[in-house]
């Protein structure tokens, strides 16, 4: 994926996987996830053009935990 930022391309980003062109969807297996995770991923789907994405870390120990970020901002998608 492309990533704007104040609408030029500042890099590319690729995803572990995008559901029907419409979810971004980040795998972790880590014992629990940092603030910088969150930070980067909601990073990733704001300056993408996907409006939901979800974090999900494998590597805890009592489950799985999930992260869902909507940027609905209005914006040509």
């Amino acid at each position: 994926l492309e990533i704007f930022y104040e609408g030029s391309n500042v890099g590319i980003y690729v995803p572990d996987i995008i559901v029907n062109n419409k979810i971004i969807i980040e795998i972790k297996c880590k014992p629990f996830l940092h603030k910088d995770d969150i930070s980067q991923f909601w990073n990733y789907l704001k300056n993408s053009n996907y409006k939901v994405g979800y974090l999900v870390n494998f590597g805890r120990s009592d489950g799985v935990e999930f992260v869902r970020r909507v940027y609905d901002i209005a914006r040509k998608v």
